[in-house]
Formats: C-alpha cells, sequence, structure tokens
C-alpha cells in the first residue's frame, strides 16, 4: 500500500493537468481567501458542535466518565487485537 500512493498522486497530478482547463489568474491574496474561507466554516461548525457536547457532558458527570471508560475499553480491546507487522 506505501508503495502504491506515490504512484496515485503521481497519476491523479498528471490527470487533473490534462483535464484540467487554465484557470485565468487570480490575485494572491485572493486565492488564499478562497482556500481558507471554507476551512474557516468548516471549523466553527464543528466547534460549535464540540462546545454543544461538551455542555451536554457536563449536565451528567457520571454519565460522562462511564462513556470515557467505555470508549477507552473498547480502544484497548481492538487495539489488543490488531495483528503486528
Amino acid at each position: 500500500m506505501q508503495r502504491s500512493l506515490p504512484l496515485l498522486v503521481v497519476g491523479g497530478a498528471a490527470l487533473a493537468a490534462g483535464l484540467g482547463r487554465r484557470l485565468p489568474p487570480v490575485p494572491v491574496g485572493d486565492a488564499v481567501v478562497a482556500v481558507l474561507r471554507p476551512i474557516r466554516r468548516a471549523t466553527v461548525v464543528v466547534g460549535g458542535m464540540l462546545a454543544l457536547a461538551d455542555g451536554m457532558l457536563r449536565q451528567r458527570p457520571v454519565a460522562a466518565m462511564s462513556l470515557v471508560l467505555v470508549a477507552a475499553a473498547l480502544g484497548v480491546a481492538m487495539l489488543g487485537y490488531a495483528p503486528l507487522s
């Protein structure tokens, strides 16, 4: 799998270069804002969801601790069955 990753990246770049059309020139600042705006929106949404989950878990501390312990136990169980390579 690790050997095929560079091949996939190079193949995808070649395909994009071959199929892509030339974009009009854009000032660098506008391009940066255009790229970062959706990322910022996504992080604001995720932050809001985490704040909501935090508020819900703070209302019931014993249930929250139980949830954390169950998640940790499942994580340990999954790692215990993972094959060593």
